[in-house]
């Protein structure tokens, strides 16, 4: 049996773009699913934006991606809907870069901190979701995050003012309207698109 050397950047094309998409996790899901999607959209010009990887948990594959610069092979086989048998090979290379944020926190947050980052993708169940005030180590997070809160902020009202010596009569008065503007999301707070792709725990994410 013949074997084929490891795919990556010297044996194959790698194309590039700026990396405008956060994706927590690097499971068959995610790579057969969403990075394909990724790629569809790159390939055809309706999008230019790659992604970074990041690994949920001390343990996973970022080293492994690494180290064939992103590359692998998707393999779609099935019926289409045209009813017809298909089977489909695809090289995908949207996959740009690779943190592993219990090694390397500052990639982490200096990818978070990126103007480029337009989307966050996860697919982590709500067993993986929850608050560690030990991630925050005591720091003021407000002028990075900004207020997530979309409540409309509350509109303050003048008080009537009247002479000293003149008594004034008004009719009821309403409390002063403006139209509807953004919430406060901080001096250097921005809001990105999060998308929370849904699986069975039991599955690869």
């Amino acid at each position: 049996m013949k074997t084929l050397p490891m795919l990556s950047a010297k044996v194959a094309k790698k194309t590039t773009a700026p990396i405008k998409i956060m994706q927590f996790g690097e499971g068959n899901f995610l790579r057969a699913f969403v990075d394909w999607l990724i790629q569809k959209m790159n390939d055809s010009g309706q999008y230019e934006g790659h992604v970074v990887v990041v690994q949920p948990l001390p343990f996973g594959r970022v080293k492994e991606l690494k180290e064939q610069d992103g590359l692998y092979t998707l393999i779609l086989q099935g019926i289409n809907e045209e009813g017809k048998a298909v089977r489909d090979t695809r090289l995908i290379d949207v996959l740009d870069d690779f943190v592993n944020p219990y090694d390397d926190y500052a990639s982490f947050l200096h990818y978070g901190e990126s103007k480029d980052l337009e989307v966050i993708v996860s697919n982590t169940t709500e067993a993986g979701i929850c608050f560690e005030e030990k991630d925050v180590s005591g720091q003021d997070l407000s002028a990075l995050i900004g207020n997530l809160d979309e409540t409309e902020p509350s509109v303050p009202v003048t008080e009537a003012t009247t002479e000293p010596t003149t008594e004034v009569t008004t009719e009821p008065t309403t409390e002063a309207t403006t139209a509807p503007t953004e919430p406060d999301y901080g001096q250097s707070g921005k809001i990105v698109n999060i998308l929370v792709v849904g699986q069975d725990s039991r599955g690869d994410g």
